[in-house]
């Protein structure tokens, strides 16, 4: 039982992708739920590959900002944290340039 669990969780982190139509916000919090579910059943994922499918998952919008993240971070450095503050900040300046 244990073990179908994770491969679920698994098959789940590897399908994971954005919903359109959904939110920045609710997306971040999709992945954490899931991220944290993985752990407390035991599936353990490298922080640099967790960190990398959540910025592949992002709208294609996000094309830009997600190549320039992976070009000047350390991905095997950051936490899931840092990761996403890292993006509601792009998002933020994203949203004041369009308001300008």
């Amino acid at each position: 039982m244990k073990q179908s669990r994770q491969d679920m969780l698994r098959q789940k982190f590897n399908m994971f992708n954005h919903i359109l139509g959904e939110t920045l916000e609710v997306q971040l919090q999709r992945f954490i739920t899931l991220t944290t579910e993985m752990s407390s059943a035991g599936v353990s994922v490298p922080r640099s590959e967790v960190n990398k499918k959540l910025l592949n998952s992002l709208p294609k919008t996000w094309d830009m900002n997600v190549a320039v993240i992976k070009k000047t971070k350390d991905l095997n450095r950051l936490s899931l944290a840092e990761v996403m503050a890292i993006i509601k900040a792009c998002h933020l300046m994203t949203n004041k340039m369009r308001s300008i």
